[in-house]
């Protein structure tokens, strides 16, 4: 996809309202190298996932993607923690129990098929760069999450962010204007 003006203007707004929310007016600079690169990393394999996904939704249907990943995910996933990787972390305390199997069914499905199919889903309508720019609105929701169900205060840099989230949301999502007219 080619990237647009409005595109590079919602990410910076965007990205500017995340740290506003983020850091809720108290800036610590505290690196962590380890964590930062973890971080960073992670970044870099969802925008190299999303191309992918991208050219792979031309040919097959958000399910048949949805049904790979999952697929593959616990193909990779799963022998290590069984054979107790991750630092000694082991999935049989997760089977001692029918309640915890329910919970890990409920998450496999609910927190991650689901999710992935209706992000697929959005990404065949909107594109993988214009999708990607909506993970921003993440901390505006937990920000209002948390002074609703918890109580929390809201700190005026997070308001300044919500409302900045929500203008680069709105500028990314824009089409230029010989796309619009055709």
């Amino acid at each position: 996809e080619r990237l647009s003006r409005w595109i590079w203007i919602g990410f910076a707004f965007a990205f500017l309202g995340v740290l506003l929310v983020v850091w809720g007016g108290v800036v610590v600079w505290k690196l962590s190298p380890a964590g930062d690169l973890l971080a960073l990393g992670t970044a870099a394999v969802w925008a190299v996932f999303s191309v992918l996904q991208s050219k792979a939704l031309e040919r097959r249907s958000s399910l048949f993607i949805t049904r790979k990943v999952m697929f593959y995910g616990i193909v990779t996933s799963l022998p290590v923690m069984l054979l107790g990787g991750f630092r000694g972390f082991s999935l049989g305390p997760v089977f001692a129990s029918g309640l915890n199997v329910f919970c890990l069914l409920f998450l496999a499905l609910f927190g991650s098929a689901l999710c992935y199919a209706a992000w697929a889903g959005a990404e065949r309508e909107l594109g993988a760069v214009v999708t990607s720019n909506y993970i921003y609105t993440i901390p505006f929701v937990t920000l209002a999450a948390s002074a609703v169900f918890l109580e929390e205060p809201i700190a005026p840099s997070g308001v300044l962010g919500a409302v900045l989230i929500v203008a680069g949301g709105w500028a990314a999502s824009r089409r230029p204007v010989k796309e619009a007219a055709a």
